[in-house]
């Protein structure tokens, strides 16, 4: 089970990781790629390792994202855990052995309870009653993308490898892989390369969780739009020392589109008005004090996560190897993935690609 579930985590690590790089106008919305192992995980696992697969998956997309700490984390939570039970329930009454329902269908209402349990949450936390403007958007985007998704995975299923030699039903104890662990030179080292890493920089990585814990607890009790701002700056410009790159292009996204939904209901001073449209001067105030806390709050959140954290136990454990399956799937170096690539005649090269890539890694980690 261990091997299984540790690899599947790492693939929905990394695939919430390609998601992270488009930028989104709200921070719950996401295109589901992560959901793909989920649904993998329908049929190739029982319901308890689909179940510690759906948690795990929320924590790794948080860790990624950077929004352990802010409440993004709640969105993906309420989203993950309806949308996975949701189909976990499909495919077991309608899916499997019956095929009263295609991975298309089940993407489809993945979709749907993923995004209903967003909608309500961001209305109890956020939105309020101007979530009526954004949920049709919501849904119907929603809507496209388990659609795509569910098609990909229809596709992918028929002509998959890597899902014969994982196997179906539970019988992914035994694979026909014959693994070769010196073409993993990556994995075989990186416990040991974790491990210095985490007794080089302990002191800096937990202060680091000290500074941002203080900076969070200010966040929640402050209604100052001054120090709220000057917080997220602040840890902007650490992210981008500690990192070495800045995120500017989703928090504006987030700015603007909280701050104007909120100006869909009028109230106070008029400060500007275009037509029918008015800018006034107390939801002007509520938006970009909420839309500030949350982007204060996804900076600073990513600020305090390290990949060198260290855990004691099977956790820590877990986390390496999750790491160095990552680390694999990361790495392009693969010259049979890339001659398949360059067959622009097979429309299917992209299919291809995935599943020799997946069959690879699988192969080394093993």
């Amino acid at each position: 089970m261990k091997n299984r579930i540790t690899f599947f985590s790492a693939l929905c690590f990394f695939l919430s990781a390609v998601e992270m790089a488009i930028p989104k106008p709200l921070p719950f919305m996401r295109l589901g790629l992560a959901n793909l192992p989920v649904m993998a995980s329908l049929a190739l696992f029982s319901v308890k390792e689909t179940i510690i697969l759906l948690f795990l998956k929320v924590l790794l997309q948080a860790f990624v994202s950077g929004t352990l700490f802010s409440y993004v984390f709640l969105f993906s939570l309420a989203g993950t855990v309806a949308s996975g039970v949701g189909m976990l329930l499909i495919y077991r009454l309608l899916g499997g052995k019956r095929e009263l329902v295609s991975w298309f269908g089940v993407s489809l209402f993945g979709g749907l309870m993923n995004n209903l349990a967003q909608i309500v949450v961001a209305k109890l936390i956020m939105f309020g009653d101007n979530i009526s403007y954004v949920a049709p958007l919501l849904l119907s985007a929603g809507f496209l993308c388990s659609g795509i998704l569910g098609i990909f995975m229809n596709i992918f299923w028929k002509n998959s490898r890597f899902v014969k030699i994982v196997g179906i039903n539970g019988s992914t104890e035994k694979t026909v892989v014959s693994a070769k662990k010196e073409n993993s030179t990556y994995f075989q080292n990186v416990k040991s390369g974790l491990e210095d890493d985490r007794k080089k920089s302990f002191l800096k990585i937990y202060t680091s969780i000290l500074i941002s814990i203080l900076a969070f607890a200010g966040i929640l009790i402050s209604s100052s739009l001054y120090l709220i701002y000057g917080t997220f700056i602040l840890f902007l410009i650490l992210n981008a020392i500690k990192y070495k790159k800045i995120r500017l292009i989703t928090p504006l996204l987030i700015i603007v589109s909280v701050t104007y939904l909120e100006l869909l209901s009028p109230a106070g001073k008029i400060l500007w008005q275009y037509g029918s449209f008015k800018v006034t001067d107390i939801p002007l105030v509520a938006g970009l004090l909420k839309s500030g806390k949350l982007c204060a709050m996804v900076v600073v959140s990513r600020f305090a996560v390290n990949k060198n954290i260290h855990l004691p136990g099977k956790a820590g454990e877990f986390v390496s190897e999750a790491f160095g399956i990552f680390g694999e799937l990361y790495r392009e170096n693969s010259s049979k993935c890339t001659d398949i690539v360059n067959i622009k005649k097979n429309r299917k090269s992209l299919f291809i690609y995935i599943d020799t890539r997946l069959c690879e890694v699988w192969e080394n980690v093993n």
